[in-house]
């Protein structure tokens, strides 16, 4: 609620990336799934999403930032438009959270080139979070 209204939101730093971005990304915290880093070719990483399509839970990702792009194009193909944030250099001097549906993630990050750390975060399967079709 506190993103939705705008408010700047700090952290204190812990020993892992993943609770921050959940934080920071405004989606559910209650249930959660981390997976790590997705596999790199296409094929195999939509199957990876594709195994949480009808999940209800918050997914956690970490993502090479020059497959950001990619990571999020595979999201979106097996998940649907949903809506995710993409967490960059968390705790550190250029921290950064974009949050927006998977498809405009996706366009915004396909024509941006980035640096540092990236964590994927996006939203469960509910419709409450679903862009409709």
């Amino acid at each position: 609620a506190a993103a939705a209204a705008g408010h700047v939101i700090v952290p204190v730093p812990g020993p892992s990336a993943v609770p921050v971005a959940l934080i920071l990304s405004g989606l559910p915290t209650s249930s959660y799934t981390f997976k790590g880093y997705p596999p790199r070719k296409e094929g195999a990483r939509r199957r990876f999403f594709g195994q949480e399509a009808d999940l209800p839970h918050t997914l956690v990702v970490f993502e090479s930032p020059m497959r950001v792009a990619r990571c999020l194009g595979s999201a979106l193909a097996a998940l649907g438009d949903r809506q995710a944030a993409v967490c960059i250099e968390l705790t550190k001097k250029y921290e950064r959270v974009e949050r927006a549906f998977l498809s405009e993630l996706a366009e915004r990050f396909a024509e941006t080139s980035i640096r540092g750390e990236v964590t994927i975060v996006v939203a469960g399967n509910h419709p409450k979070f679903r862009r409709a079709d």
